[in-house]
């Protein structure tokens, strides 16, 4: 039998320990869902960036019914997330870390910038292509999400160009340094039992850490689905953080 492109024989097992958290479905299935978080309360906050770079920040409970949405017009992409604790949530807004208390409606950038202000640290190198998520400070490492969309046939063609062949994939790094120590390939994640991609298609997409019933949770994003088809919808993953590898 062919085996598909993400398919690695030298690989070891890929996404031991992970299982299905949430489905997440967005009101707006037309825009592709990028940063994930879980509050302190079980509830999960996922972001949507557009194309003019719109921030949509949708919260939902812990079992997946939409609670509120805010929404930051030029916010950014909101890739990078982060949880603070029962009502708050960190994201990159237009180039800043912001700790936005939850609420609904509209927050222009720059009531985000003078009332929210963070001092999060980013990580002194820039990410390379394909970066889709990362955690700065987590017991001594940082880790970095990274992945392109996937089909069945394999990574997705736009306009006639082929996607690099970069299945989804976790990368630890210590002490400030730029090249990765270790590596957790997670491939199987937002696809179905033989191998093919829920809804036609995948693209990793956030990555947090936050505590899951009372157990601390590394937290994958996967977008499945495309627009003008069946739509976006964020299934969020997660394992057992039992330290750095």
């Amino acid at each position: 039998m062919t085996k598909p492109l993400w398919y690695e024989p030298s690989a070891p097992a890929p996404a031991v320990g992970w299982r299905l958290l949430a489905t997440l479905v967005p009101r707006d299935r037309g825009v592709s869902p990028q940063g994930i978080v879980v509050l302190g309360d079980g509830s999960w906050v996922s972001t949507q960036g557009d194309t003019s770079d719109n921030l949509t920040l949708t919260r939902y409970s812990r079992t997946g019914g939409r609670v509120g949405e805010l929404r930051i017009p030029g916010g950014g992409h909101g890739d990078r997330t982060r949880s603070l604790g029962d009502d708050r949530v960190g994201v990159f807004v237009a180039g800043v870390w912001c700790e936005i208390p939850w609420q609904t409606g509209t927050l222009s950038v720059a009531a985000a910038h003078a009332k929210y202000r963070g001092t999060y640290g980013m990580l002194p190198f820039g990410a390379r292509s394909w970066f889709q998520g990362e955690i700065t400070k987590l017991d001594g490492v940082a880790v970095r999400l990274y992945g392109v969309p996937f089909r069945e046939y394999g990574p997705s063609v736009v306009d006639g160009v082929t996607r690099p062949n970069i299945p989804t994939r976790l990368e630890f790094y210590r002490d400030g340094s730029s090249t990765a120590y270790a590596t957790e390939k997670i491939r199987e994640l937002g696809r179905d039992a033989s191998g093919v991609p829920f809804d036609d298609r995948l693209e990793p997409e956030g990555l947090s850490v936050g505590d899951v019933d009372g157990v601390t949770t590394l937290i994958v994003g996967i977008v499945n689905g495309r627009a003008g088809h069946s739509g976006f919808t964020h299934r969020i993953y997660g394992r057992t953080w039992n330290g750095a590898p």
